[in-house]
This record gives structure tokens, sequence and C-alpha cells, in this order.
């Protein structure tokens, strides 16, 4: 089939204007250092490449909630430790109180001190976040947890809800404790038979022994303080653990960071060499149609008669 100037004509003049594009691709590319200058033009590269965006996206959310979850487990751990070591101390001040060389005014200054550290305790189960949410409320974050009734009684007033947030594909790390689990209520014996007494409440009753002199209240006390006192180590214990797991996850996580960033930039990042030699190549023959399209604009009748 015998092909017209005209023909050949448009058909080089189409060639051209796709020789300019290349190039301009090429530049644009050379010009970012992004080897994905339109997705439309890239489809395959920008499906991985989204694939691999959202993948990033989700580590570096997993990764922030790790950090957030680590700083409020550092704060509880110090709240918990400070009413462990008031407990400690009460713990201590309940066997001199007991001690039969101390007079009822000794005592009264021993119980003076004893409310002290009750009102310390009360205090750090009421922390509170730098965002004024409170710590041992459960999910009621905005309501604080222990406060004294119109009888002077400590009451609870949040919830047993366990608030978690994911810190990887799958996994989800609680962040809170309750108040129940803080300082739950413990089981004592009586006349009518085992009756629950709210931590507090053993707090206060201590106090008023030693102000009274009733060693047998101060006997009992020394068991319930124990027992506060070890829920309260388990506590740190547990605090401690998690950090670890947080902690661990927070490397993996950070790991799996840079593998995906490599895998990324692997495919995004342009390899100037290579663009470099594809934009000359593209130019050079650039240049071969602009040339043999000026040639055939000469052509005419009248260069076939000469």
């Amino acid at each position: 089939m015998k092909i017209s100037t005209n023909q050949y004509f448009n058909m080089l003049t189409r060639y051209m204007g796709n020789q300019q594009g290349k190039i301009a691709e090429w530049q644009a590319k050379l010009a970012t250092g992004d080897n994905m200058v339109k997705p439309s033009a890239e489809p395959d590269l920008a499906a991985r490449s989204l694939q691999l965006q959202s993948t990033l996206n989700r580590q570096e959310v997993y990764l922030e909630n790790l950090t957030a979850l680590d700083g409020r487990l550092l704060q509880q751990e110090t709240a918990v430790g400070g009413m462990e070591k008031m407990l400690s101390r009460m713990q201590e001040l309940a066997v001199r109180a007991a001690n039969d060389t101390y007079n009822s005014l000794d005592r009264q200054a021993i119980a003076v001190e004893i409310r002290g550290y009750r009102d310390e305790i009360m205090a750090l189960a009421n922390s509170r976040d730098g965002n004024g949410n409170y710590y041992f409320s459960g999910i009621k974050s905005t309501t604080r947890p222990f406060v004294e009734n119109e009888g002077g009684a400590v009451v609870y007033r949040g919830d047993q809800t366990r608030i978690q947030v994911d810190v990887d594909e799958g996994n989800r790390l609680t962040i809170n404790i309750d108040g129940n689990t803080l300082l739950p209520d413990l089981v004592r014996a009586s006349d009518a038979g085992p009756v629950k007494v709210a931590a507090f409440a053993v707090l206060d009753d201590f106090a008023t022994a030693v102000d009274t002199s009733d060693t047998e209240v101060m006997q009992r006390a020394l068991s319930e303080l124990d027992t506060v006192a070890s829920n309260l180590q388990q506590l740190l214990v547990d605090i401690g653990l998690r950090r670890t797991v947080v902690e661990s996850k927070k490397e993996i996580i950070e790991d799996k960071k840079l593998v995906v960033e490599s895998l990324l930039s692997s495919e995004r990042n342009l390899d100037y060499n290579t663009a470099v030699t594809e934009l000359s190549s593209e130019m050079l023959a650039l240049e071969a149609a602009q040339s043999t399209i000026a040639k055939v604009t000469q052509l005419s009748l009248f260069n076939y008669l000469r």
C-alpha cells in the first residue's frame, strides 16, 4: 500500500507530539525526583504505591498510639507507685501504733499522719492527664472517680469499662485502669457474716482506731492494709509488663516502617542515570523526526522534475 506525502506528514506530526509528551514527562520526573508524575500514566505503579503508602500510614498510626500509651502507662505507674509508698508508710504506722509503749496522745498524732496519707492516696487516685481526663474512672474520663458523699464516705463514680487502642494488625492493648481494679472492695468478717468494705473505708477505720486507741481494729487493719498494698504492688507489675510489651511493639513497628519506606522509595524514587539516558534518547528521536518532517515539507512535483 502506497502512503501519500500528506499521510506521511501526519504520521510524523503525531510521532513528534508523542515524543514531546515523553520528553516533558521525563523532564517532570527529573524535576521532582518522583518516578510517578501522573498516576493515570502509571496505573500499576500508582496502585502499588497507594498500597504501600496506606500500609505506611497505618504503621505511623500504630506508632503514635503506642507512644501515647507508653506515656499514659508511665503516668499511671507513677500514681500507683506513689499510692503504694503511702500504704507502705501506713503499714509501718500500724505496727507502731499497736505498740503498748505509745499512749493516746502519741496515737492521736499518728492518726493525723495517717489521715494525711489517706488524703494523698485519694488525690493520686484522682490523677488526671494533660487534657484533664481522669486516669482511673473507666470510660467516664471526665468524671472525678473518687468523691466523698454527704456522710464523708469515699465512693467510686466511674465505671469498669476497659479502653483499648489498635497497636498492630489485629492487636489491641488496654490503656486504662478502672477504680474498682485500682482499689477493690475488701471482704471483712463480721457478726452478720462477711461484708464488703471499700478500700477508703479501711483507711478511715484504721485512722479512727488509732485515734481512739482501739487495738482490736488496729490489728485487723494490719491485715487489710496488707491486702490493699498487695493489690497495688500487683498493678505495678502489670503496668511494667505492659510497658515492656509496648516498647517491644514500638521496635517491631519501627522495623516495619523502614521496610515499607524502602519498598516505597524503590517504587517512587527516580533513577537519575536511567532518566537522563531515556531523556537523551527521546530528544534524539525527536530531532530525527523534526529533520525528517522538514525534508518532507520541502518535497514537491518540481523537486522530482529537476
